[in-house]
Formats: structure tokens, sequence, C-alpha cells
């Protein structure tokens, strides 16, 4: 217990005695353990509770860490002692909640739509854990890394699950245990034991750069990366796999002491497309033909019609300057009725409901917040940019971390994907606290000067006896 209660939680979430530290963060380091490793079999542990009829007690999972956190939080208060960070994020939820609330005519699309974003809450807890861990955490890490690239490769090439395919019915909804894209030979969408291809990826790109800026040795550096990169191929996802590959390259091309610099561009030029392309790409004539999993036909669907139909939805239900409300987009959509047919493309062929993902963080947080998801995401490329240039561990993997999650929002609804969401709180809470510890420090320090040492008197040194505790009469 001593390794886990090593770990603080963060100085603004409110200060804490060290004894009640070691209990906070020992509750929080077992339960993020466990929420990491449940992501990770997500497939098979649905498939286990699908043969007991008890699909449901797969939200003990979300539960626990979300109880664990409140406990925190409860704790604190009861103590006077407040969570700032707690307080400024329920708030904005509440603000765009509000807003939803009255848009959607109901509570559970809000519900819905908050949920992603509490992952933001559980990585600002966690950040510590992730991006300076222990030793026994780094191992834990590799373990769930290294079978997760083995069982994709099993998946792709050798194995066919026995979930893959398999639907439940939770609360009434059709929920899949785990998806099967129904593609074989070198196509196939592999997901290893994870719930899909998405979440396999998710977790390598995640968990693989964290690694790769933790290790030391080239060598191991670059068995991370090739692991990290074929394991992602497998899987097919193509945003999250040209991400890895840019990360990669800019951290190897860079020496240390350009690191962080060079980082900082790759984040705010990523930042520039997925803000950007959704923007300009609408109202182009895509292509059209190839339809193989590594063409670019997703793409352009997303141009010609995912994000010109969320568009239309932001026009037709925003609030002048704060967009639809919270759960106006994604998968929330399921739980109201479909009066935004006309504006929300049918994807009956696949779902019995209209949906749109938005696919791009920056549609999906523009809809549900209109003009304000500007101001969130310039504060969190503000606190990136003013990050010191001199090389720092636990700086460049957030950093990396950061411009990885924009890479990704290009192509797809980041805030989503659990695992990929709890990194980025991470990430951002890193580089929200180095900025504000280094205002809080002086501007200048007057340093004491140094004591002078007496003369050095050769004469002196000579002649002082061997043991001078002993004298001749």
């Amino acid at each position: 217990m001593s390794a886990v209660s090593d770990y603080k939680v963060p100085a603004g979430f409110g200060a804490a005695s060290e004894d009640a530290n070691a209990f906070e963060a020992a509750v929080l380091t077992i339960a993020l353990c466990i929420y990491i490793a449940l992501f990770a079999s997500e497939g098979v542990v649905r498939w286990v509770l699908n043969m007991f009829g008890a699909d449901p007690l797969i939200f003990l999972r979300d539960a626990m860490i979300f109880g664990a956190i409140g406990l925190i939080v409860l704790r604190r208060f009861m103590n006077h002692r407040g969570a700032p960070l707690v307080v400024g994020t329920v708030a904005v939820l509440a603000l765009h909640g509000m807003i939803g609330y009255f848009n959607m005519r109901g509570l559970s699309p809000v519900i819905a739509g908050a949920k992603p974003f509490l992952s933001l809450i559980i990585g600002a807890y966690c950040a510590d854990r992730l991006f300076r861990p222990k030793r026994w955490f780094i191992v834990f890490l590799s373990v769930l890394f290294v079978a997760s690239v083995i069982a994709g490769g099993l998946e792709k090439y050798f194995v066919e699950w026995p979930w893959v395919g398999l639907k439940a019915d939770i609360g009434g909804q059709a929920v899949e245990i785990s998806r099967d894209w129904q593609i074989g030979g070198a196509d196939k969408r592999a997901a290893g034991l994870a719930r899909s291809s998405a979440h396999l990826s998710g977790l390598l790109s995640c968990v693989g750069i964290l690694l790769f800026f933790i290790a030391r040795s080239m060598f191991v550096r670059l068995l991370i990366a090739v692991m990290t990169t074929v394991g992602v191929f497998w899987s097919t996802q193509k945003g999250t796999l040209a991400g890895v590959i840019v990360i990669f390259t800019v951290a190897m091309v860079f020496p240390k002491r350009a690191a962080i610099p060079a980082l900082k561009w790759t984040m705010l030029i990523l930042l520039l497309l997925m803000i950007g392309l959704p923007l300009m790409l609408p109202g182009y004539i895509m292509p059209s033909g190839d339809i193989s999993v590594f063409s670019l036909q997703s793409f352009y669907d997303r141009a010609a019609r995912m994000w010109p139909d969320a568009w239309a939805w932001y026009a037709q239900k925003s609030v002048p300057f704060f967009g639809v409300g919270l759960g106006g987009i994604g998968y929330a959509m399921r739980m109201y009725s479909p009066d935004a047919a006309f504006y929300v493309t049918n994807f009956a062929a696949y779902e019995p409901y209209y949906l749109n993902s938005a696919d791009n963080m920056f549609v999906y947080l523009y809809v549900q917040f209109g003009v304000m998801s500007l101001l969130y995401i310039g504060l969190i490329a503000f606190y990136a940019l003013r990050q010191r240039s001199a090389y720092d561990q636990t700086t460049t993997a957030a950093l990396a971390m950061l411009a990885f999650i924009f890479a990704y929002g290009v192509v797809a609804n980041v805030i989503e994907d659990q695992i990929s969401c709890l990194f980025f709180g991470a990430a951002i809470y890193i580089l929200f606290r180095n900025v504000t510890q280094d205002a809080r420090e002086p501007s200048h320090v007057v340093a004491t000067p140094p004591k002078t040492a007496a003369p050095f008197d050769p004469y002196r040194v000579a002649f002082v006896p061997k043991n001078p505790t002993r004298t001749r009469a």
C-alpha cells in the first residue's frame, strides 16, 4: 500500500492532510487500475455478463471510478476544503445542461451528454498517476499494452472471438457487446479484447505514447512505437494511425532540447486542422468509388454528409452563442424522439435510430456549446503554448498526448471515447498546473551570497598534528 499512497491528489482540488491524501490516493489508484483493465477487456467482460443475463453490471465500472472521485470530493467539502476545479467543471456542464434540457425537452439526453465529459474530471484527478507513474503502474500499463497488441494480432489473422457481433438489451436500448463489421481478410477490423476496433486503437495510442516518453532507452522507444503503430494498423482506424505516426516522428526527429517547441507547433497545426476542415470542406463535391478500409472514402463521407448535417442541425436547434446544449449531438441523440429526421441523416442501414456522431471533436463541441466552445478550446491551447521550452518528461508527454488528441479529433469525436478522454483530461491538468505554478513563483529571486572560505594557508595546514586530541607533555 505504500507504493499506492505515495501519490497525492492534485492541489487544484483542495488541500489535504498527509493521512487524507494517503487514503484518497489508495482509493483512486485502485479504482483507476480496475477502470483501465475493464476498458481494455470490455469485450470479454460484456460477453461473460451477457451469458449470465447481467449486462447492466458493466456500468459498475463507471460507478466505481465516479464513486471514488465523489467520495474524495465529499470528504473535502465536509472538511471545508473546496475543490474549485470540480466546481468549475460542474458549473459549465450545468449551464449547457440547462440549455439542453429546454431544447430537447427531457433530462435523459442531458445526462447522456454529460457522462462523456466526466472522463475529463477522472483524467484530471488521475493526472499524476498517469503522467508521473510509479514503477508498478508502468508494469501494469505495459502488461495491458502487450496483451492488447497480441490479442489484436490473434483476432486479425488467426481467431474469431465468440463475443463479436453479440448484442444486449439494456434499459430498452439495443447495445452492442462487440461490433461485427462483417469484414474479413486483410481488411478485418481487429478489436482484440476490447469492445471495438476504435476502443483498441484509442487504448494502444494513449498508453503507447505515454510509455514511449517514459522509456529512456532508444531501442525500447522504437519498440513501443512499432508495436503501437502495428496494433493501430490492425484496428484499421486511420485517424489514430495518422496521429501516432505524427507524434512518434516528431519525437524521434527532434532532439530533447527542441522537443517541447516542436510539439507546441505540432499541436497548434493539428488544432487548426481540426477546426478548419469541417468549416471549409462542406459544400465541395467529394470523390467516391473506393470503399476499402484504408481508402479516404470515410473522410469524404464526413465532409459531404456528416459535417453538413451537423451544421444544419445546429442552425435549426441552437440558442445564440450557447449552441444546442448538452446532449445535442452524438450518442445522446438516441435518447429523444427523432424530430431531427429532416436535419440528421438516417443511418437506418446500420442502426434503428437517427444519429449524428459529429466525427470531429470541434463539431461535437461547437454544436453543444456554441461560441463558448471556442473559449474552452482557446484556453486549452493557451496553457499548452505557455509551457517552458526546457525539456521535462512529464510536460513533453502531456503535450504529445494533447497533439495526438487533436489529430484524432480531426476525424472522430474523441470525447465519447472513454480512454482517450481520460488521457485528454490528464494532459490538460498537467499543462494547466505547470502554468499556474510558474505564475506563483517570484519573477526574480535574490540569492543569499555564499559564505567565503578563509584564505588558504599552506603553512598552517602543513603543521596541523595528525591527531589534534593528543599533545606531548
